[in-house]
């Protein structure tokens, strides 16, 4: 008796965000390693940006936890359109998001993180109306561990919270 099995679908669950369709942090975490190893090799930029949802808590309170996972699903797609194919987006944790970017300077990263922003800003998440974010953006140090550069990253995000929210700290 020969069974087949089709491992699809698993890898699809082990590796993708069920609600939002973007990577897992786990998937995140291995993708992470590789691109340091490339810069490390190669010499390469490498930037990151950490993006969270300002006030997220207060959706979820007023509106309930469907349409809060309404608006996560519509920024997983506003961020996603507004990035590269060769960029990585990630679901990090309740509302935020982690972005890697490949053979990005810290300038083209922080332009992006702007545009992101504001496209956000810009966009409606009836009945939740209009939300913001916070981003934090760094760029990969040589000698950098993963653990490293994501606390670098999230000590930015933290900044751009403490400093009134809706901006991008680098």
């Amino acid at each position: 008796v020969v069974v087949f099995t089709d491992i699809t679908k698993l890898n699809q669950l082990a590796t993708q965000d069920v609600l939002t369709q973007v990577a897992n942090r786990f998937k995140f975490d291995q993708v992470l390693e590789h691109s340091i190893a490339l810069s490390q090799r190669y010499g390469r930029p490498l930037s990151i940006m950490i993006i969270d949802v300002d006030h997220f808590k207060a959706v979820n309170d007023t509106y309930g936890h469907l349409i809060g996972d309404e608006v996560l699903k519509k920024l997983a797609k506003i961020l996603s359109d507004g990035i590269r194919k060769s960029d990585v987006i990630a679901r990090w944790g309740g509302e935020e998001f982690v972005v890697l970017l490949p053979d990005s300077e810290l300038t083209s990263a922080v332009k992006l993180a702007e545009t992101l922003r504001a496209k956000v800003a810009e966009s409606d998440f009836t009945p939740a109306k209009n939300m913001t974010c916070s981003i934090g953006v760094v760029r990969w140090n040589d000698g950098d561990t993963p653990d490293q550069l994501l606390k670098r990253v999230d000590e930015k995000l933290y900044t751009a919270k403490e400093s009134g929210r809706n901006r991008v700290i680098s």
